[in-house]
């Protein structure tokens, strides 16, 4: 049997045990908190995510699609520089947005949390993703397109109904889908504003009721309702066709200067307003210890096990990528499922195998060591696509041959892996650990119900701050998240610059 086909089946296994015990551990659910759960909180729940979920992705569409289409089309001052700001909002994570908006409200309006606050800046938070691809569809056309269309007297406005709105359509579906998903998978924010949705249901009912087997079948039924999702998402193919790049069409002064004007506000409200208000309320606090050295514990723990799990799951990753075939096509597939699974349902499927485990080897899996592993194990199925596309661009531009001659030249593959190939993949390694170093840092819910005892990350802090409204303390390790996501788009986009 070939080394792909076994990897192949090892890592449908990394997939396949949890999620196999979770649907096990759900028949084990306890009849009277079911029953209370679908009584009292079902439909909340179905609505507050799936209708709170549509509403937020259609106007962060509408927001991000809007802008991606200006940016693509008009020229204005300073666009340049609006190219890389508008996408910035994605170095926050959304539970951070949720913490400055709800501590600015709180702050100037009163001790409330409306849902309108909520869905307006989970909008403007994931407006990136839309923004993204709707440039992409947008700064591109088809060769010699216009003047055809012009020929048989298409006017401007028909030009764009009828022909650049139909062939970006699929991209600006596929932005609503991705932003629907990352609303079904967020737990902070949601939890913050006091919403009950499958995740924070499935939080409720593990830490509260201590009922595992009905949080685990909450927690399939999210996972149905993300597979559909998925499929839904993956109908929307795009259209190949030879492009050429749309000149951009020049303002007028007034205009120009009009949307830079809207960019920048824009920006300010989706990036820097939050970043100053972060500084602001980490500098003014009132406490006799600087808010600064309480959480050099939570980012010293931030950093060993965001450190230690990404070189783990990097170092893995290029052994893999050298063992199976160039035509895996199974991988991406795996990869894009585990990276859209929610963070709650994640944590309570590989908890699920975990609990069983624990029967059998109560000394080896007891304490720390336990639940480092199953820390682990989650972020393996979550971040295996962060690791995995770096280095797999970085392997395909090597020549298709190279690892056949490579034979001739080490038989031993290890050594062969470690003198000729290493040297060669070291970018994309490099790129991998960084990137899933900086998304395992910022990550939420799972550490929070998988942490060990006593080691709370920079994530955990912000939340806990949070819960009890204590703002002056969650202002420190939420900029401290925040600076460390806006490294990690600074080393993106410096890459994307290079690479173009």
């Amino acid at each position: 049997m070939r080394a792909s086909h076994v990897l192949t089946a090892l890592i449908a296994l990394l997939f396949a045990i949890p999620l196999g015990f979770l649907t096990y551990t759900a028949t084990l659910a306890e009849s009277d908190v079911w029953q209370a759960f679908v009584e009292r909180a079902a439909l909340k729940v179905l609505w507050q995510t799936y209708g709170y979920g549509a509403i937020v992705a259609a106007l962060a569409t509408l927001i991000g699609g809007t802008w991606g289409y200006l940016t693509a089309t008009y020229d204005f001052p300073a666009r340049r520089l609006f190219l890389w700001l508008l996408p910035a909002p994605l170095a926050i994570p959304v539970y951070v947005y949720a913490f400055v908006y709800l501590a600015v409200w709180n702050e100037w309006m009163g001790h409330s949390r409306p849902v309108w606050l909520f869905i307006m800046l989970f909008s403007l938070a994931s407006s990136p993703y839309a923004y993204l691809l709707s440039f992409q569809a947008f700064s591109r056309e088809p060769r010699d397109l216009r003047e055809q269309a012009a020929v048989i007297g298409l006017t401007p406005l028909h030009y764009f109904t009828q022909v650049r709105w139909p062939l970006a359509r699929p991209l600006l579906l596929s932005a609503f889908f991705v932003v629907l998903t990352e609303f079904v998978a967020d737990f902070g924010a949601a939890e913050m504003f006091g919403l009950t949705t499958f995740s924070t249901s499935i939080y409720k009912i593990w830490s509260a009721y201590m009922s595992f087997g009905t949080a685990s079948l909450v927690a399939l039924l999210l996972l149905v309702s993300v597979a559909i999702l998925l499929w839904l998402q993956s109908q929307f193919n795009q259209f190949s066709f030879p492009s050429r790049e749309v000149k951009q069409i020049k303002l007028s002064p007034a205009a120009g200067y009009a949307l830079t004007i809207a960019a920048f506000l824009q920006t300010l409200l989706a990036f820097i307003a939050p970043v100053l208000w972060l500084l602001f309320l980490s500098l003014s606090s009132q406490e006799a210890v600087s808010p600064f050295a309480n959480i050099w514990p939570a980012l010293k723990t931030t950093s060993l096990l965001a450190a230690g799990f990404s070189f783990l799951l990097t170092l893995t990753v290029a052994l893999i990528l050298f063992l199976i075939s160039r035509k895996a096509r199974l991988f991406p597939a795996f990869l894009q499922f585990g990276y859209a699974l929610p963070g709650t349902l994640l944590a309570i499927s590989v908890a699920a195998p975990f609990y069983y485990l624990q029967r059998f080897f109560p000394a080896a899996l007891a304490g720390s060591v336990g639940a480092v592993l199953l820390l682990f194990l989650a972020w393996s199925v979550r971040f295996l696509k962060v690791a995995w596309e770096p280095m797999t661009k970085n392997r395909h531009q090597l020549p298709a041959n190279l690892e056949e001659a490579a034979i001739i030249y080490e038989e031993n593959f290890f050594l062969r892996w470690r003198r000729l190939l290493f040297p060669l993949i070291r970018t994309g390694m490099l790129s991998a650990f960084l990137f899933t170093f900086l998304e395992t840092a910022k990550e939420l819910p799972i550490a929070l119900l998988t942490r060990p005892l006593g080691m709370d990350t920079l994530s955990i802090k912000t939340f806990e701050y949070t819960a009890e409204s204590q703002w002056e303390l969650a202002a420190a390790p939420a900029l401290m998240i925040s600076l460390l996501g806006t490294l990690g788009l600074w080393i993106l986009i410096r890459g994307d610059k290079k690479s173009a």
